[in-house]
């Protein structure tokens, strides 16, 4: 690890791939992210009108969060789009409940691609400090592994990455 942070200090990153980097601190990604942030590249893009038509050829990415189970009130229309990515807090409370009435809401969408990650409101999906969390957040302790299983009409992200239509998608939690 020494090696991998001189590296980084010194903008070098010979001998490092993004694989091998998020394959060795998926479960770390802050140390991840310091690690890759000096060779990724950032481009500025001009948002389009989400009313427009898509052009031929291109993928139309719709990105959502802090939706707090609030979906049914949300001020603005989500756009159609190919991929749909949901970053985090999609509950207030992590609660059963509020899971399926999001898996719901998803199978409303039209988007043939949802990709949903994890927020810290979202506290039955940190099935490892779940039982520390919960008497913060519910009188009443559920079962974070069968709360999982609720979200079904989406991929769900937790420290890994899949290619959707060709894009590599990475998605952490942290």
């Amino acid at each position: 690890m020494k090696k991998l942070l001189a590296m980084k200090k010194g903008r070098q990153a010979t001998n490092v791939t993004t694989e091998s980097v998020l394959e060795t601190y998926a479960s770390r990604p802050t140390i991840a992210w310091n690690l890759l942030e000096s060779s990724q590249a950032v481009k500025t893009l001009k948002p389009m009108d989400a009313a427009n038509p898509k052009p031929p050829g291109h993928t139309r990415f719709v990105c959502i969060s802090d939706t707090h189970n609030r979906t049914d009130k949300m001020e603005h229309a989500i756009p159609e789009g190919d991929i749909l990515i949901h970053a985090g807090d999609f509950t207030s409370t992590g609660s059963r409940d509020q899971v399926i009435h999001f898996d719901n809401f998803l199978s409303t969408l039209n988007h043939p691609h949802k990709v949903v990650i994890a927020g810290n409101h979202d506290i039955s999906f940190d099935l490892k400090n779940y039982d520390s969390l919960w008497s913060n957040f519910s009188r009443k302790r559920e079962d974070p592994v069968e709360i999982r299983q609720k979200l079904t009409n989406c991929i769900y992200l937790e420290d890994e990455e899949l290619t959707l239509l060709g894009f590599r998608i990475f998605g952490s939690p942290w």
